[in-house]
């Protein structure tokens, strides 16, 4: 387990001081019979090179340069102790973040606070259990939090150092915020085109990108793989940045060869077509080429309160079968015309093509909630009317929303639907998911989407989790999800760009 002990001169000290300095002394060691609702140390993802291994703590303050000590972990017993000086600041606050890494892969992070003159107590914030047998390596970790130092904040990690920024004021928080309603006009107008779509953030995401980069000094000028942790509800669009060339003219079309690049495995190394910029090209985002691994975490007393410990190696295993399905929709999914279809031609999906493919569905919550815990069932779909805090399937069977169970189903799939545009917090439920049953990732939507995108993306996402799980080749959920959006959008399907996994993105589905 991480402990801080915080000293001032000689003394110990358990309540913040009004002035002077503090010496903040960090170890990592066993722990005891009394250490009671602190989390283990995740050493179980350290990439291990003998009997010892060196990790970085990070001290991260805003407003302030991150400083960074480095740490010796042995394979048994405790780590060597270091220290951290902090100069206090009269009547304000205490807020510190020590991040624990390995590299770029950030294994713990905890928060050590207090009031002025009031008590000083570490709490634990995010836990980054995997369940891969092989981690891959992070081009750069970004945590977006939404409290440190009592101010919209973000974290970012990279091979080049440390850096911590305010991230939702100014220039930034005015672009995101555009970037989360102009994803949500975009997925919910049936009338809108996929080029006035991709063009529109395309334009918003070259320029939020444009300014991340003058803030954040190590961002890395490729990525091909992200570690992101947010809050719950947090909205970071990172899938969004766009680091193509926009053209000049927003009436540009979109590459006549975007379908054939979409359904290819990688991005053209040299493309005239792209650097000329007449037309536009949507790899560009880096949803579409960047795997990206996604966490939330929700603080509470003891830290987070959704966060498992750490799972035995020997628990850790691929999801090599896809057993029963447990599937329910709302009747609302299906209000959409016959003649309603997507602009390549192909027509939407309807409940009984998720029937006829996959699984029968079921009518009620009872009947819901009775699969899920059945360990013949290995995944879960639910395309749901939400309401405030009610979630109806079928023709009008409700349940509060903090009573949504997914039992023990490894994998689920939640989208939410309406038949006209309205606010569907999609992001809220995944945490309640996880952190009551045995569901190791979510899939889910960004935003909220029509009914009929809905049943088209949960039986492309239920046939490609089956048919990807039964293969001879593994393939990482990360990745398959990338395959994934690029597959939807090159059959037209807007949905595409919202869909995320939330948990880990190295769960290996196969092999």
């Amino acid at each position: 387990m991480l402990e801080a002990t915080v000293y001032q001169g000689k003394r110990r000290v358990r309540d913040l001081p009004p002035s002077g300095q503090l010496r903040i002394e960090l170890i990592i060691k066993p722990k005891t019979f009394s250490s009671t609702g602190v989390p283990d140390f995740p050493d179980d993802l350290i990439n291990w090179r003998g009997d010892t291994r060196k990790l970085q703590v990070h001290m991260v303050e805003l407003d302030r340069d991150v400083r960074t000590a480095q740490i010796s972990l042995p394979r048994r017993g405790s780590s060597n102790l270091i220290e951290f000086d902090y100069e206090i600041i009269s009547q304000k606050e205490l807020d510190l973040r020590f991040m624990v890494c390995d590299g770029t892969q950030i294994l713990q992070t905890a928060r050590l606070k207090a009031k002025p003159r009031g008590g000083i107590r570490l709490s634990f914030e995010a836990d980054f259990t995997s369940l891969e047998k092989e981690r891959k390596s992070f081009d750069l970790a970004l945590m977006v939090n939404d409290s440190l130092g009592s101010r919209p904040s973000a974290t970012v990690l990279s091979p080049n150092g440390v850096q911590i920024t305010a991230f939702d004021s100014g220039e930034i928080g005015t672009l995101r915020a555009t970037a989360s309603n102009l994803l949500e006009t975009v997925v919910t107008n049936p009338e809108i085109s996929l080029r006035d779509a991709l063009m529109q953030l395309a334009d918003v995401g070259s320029s939020l990108l444009e300014v991340i980069r003058e803030e954040i000094g190590v961002w890395p000028s490729d990525l091909q793989r992200v570690q992101l942790t947010t809050k719950d509800n947090a909205f970071f669009p990172l899938e969004f940045l766009y680091d193509g060339i926009v053209p000049k003219d927003p009436r540009a079309p979109l590459c006549p060869d975007f379908q054939t690049c979409l359904r290819s495995k990688k991005l053209r190394a040299r493309c005239g077509t792209r650097q000329d910029a007449e037309v536009l090209c949507p790899m560009g985002f880096l949803g579409l080429r960047t795997v990206i691994e996604r966490k939330v975490w929700s603080e509470g007393p003891l830290g987070p309160i959704w966060l498992k410990e750490s799972l035995e190696l020997a628990a850790r295993h691929q999801i090599g079968r896809i057993g029963q399905i447990a599937f329910a929709a709302s009747d609302i999914a299906d209000e959409f015309g016959d003649d309603d279809t997507l602009p390549s031609g192909l027509t939407f999906a309807r409940i009984q093509s998720i029937v006829d493919e996959l699984a029968p569905r079921l009518e009620n919550w009872e009947e819901w909630e009775e699969a899920v815990v059945d360990e013949d069932f290995t995944m879960g779909i639910l395309i749901a009317h939400i309401d405030d805090t009610k979630i109806f399937i079928g023709a009008d069977h409700q349940r509060n929303s903090s009573r949504l169970e997914f039992g023990t189903v490894p994998v689920a799939i939640l989208l939410g639907c309406k038949s006209a545009v309205s606010a569907i917090p999609s992001l809220s439920l995944p945490a309640r998911i996880m952190r009551r049953g045995s569901t190791r990732v979510v899939v889910a939507a960004l935003t909220d989407i029509l009914g009929r995108h809905a049943n088209t993306a949960a039986l492309y996402l239920g046939k490609r989790i089956r048919d990807a799980a039964r293969g001879s080749v593994a393939v990482t959920l990360g990745e398959f999800i990338v395959e994934l959006r690029r597959e939807l959008l090159a059959d037209e399907v807007a949905t595409g760009l919202v869909l995320v996994a939330l948990g880990d993105a190295d769960i290996v589905l196969g092999g």
